[in-house]
């Protein structure tokens, strides 16, 4: 199974996605974030998203060899053609995948960001309004993951919601 945790910075994906690895048995979790940091970094290119969606398929393949068969992904997907280039991978033909989209009201993911005292909060800050306006027209025209609106949720709480809406989708 593949879970992916879409969203701005500051709504809570990574977070939540160590929480899910807890409660999970047989779980990695796959934080795009370190997975491709990369210096120079740059934002928006075709070959780190590439080299992102190889570098996330090589690691998946080698945990499934070690007897790990459940994978949280924590990235940014901008569009449904960045996610459908991981999703497309013929090794995940197969598998149950399951993508979330968290959301949350612009002032207490502002607040969230402040709170984190990253080296770079202005960036982040500008980042999250640049990110919210793209996924939010985005999502207008086709879904980029379930919506979960974090913003009264705590992470336990997001949490319950994933692992709630899995187990309905395979109770049917």
């Amino acid at each position: 199974m593949i879970i992916i945790l879409n969203g701005t910075c500051g709504v809570g994906k990574t977070t939540a996605a160590w929480l899910l690895l807890d409660s999970l048995y047989g779980s990695v979790m796959m934080d795009a974030d370190h997975i491709c940091a990369t210096n120079p970094f740059v934002l928006k290119d075709s070959q780190r998203e590439k080299y992102l969606n190889d570098t996330m398929m090589e690691l998946i393949k080698f945990h499934r060899k070690n007897g790990y068969k459940n994978f949280i992904i924590s990235n940014v997907y901008e569009n449904s053609s960045e996610l459908e280039t991981l999703l497309q991978n013929p090794e995940l033909q197969d598998e149950k995948v399951f993508v979330y989209r968290l959301t949350g009201e612009a002032e207490v993911i502002r607040q969230r960001i402040i709170k984190r005292n990253t080296y770079d909060v202005e960036w982040e800050l500008k980042r999250f309004i640049e990110l919210q306006a793209t996924l939010d027209a985005y999502n207008e025209t086709q879904e980029i993951g379930k919506i979960i609106d974090t913003t009264n949720m705590s992470i336990g709480e997001i949490v319950y919601t994933i692992k709630r809406d899995i187990l309905n989708s395979e109770v049917r």
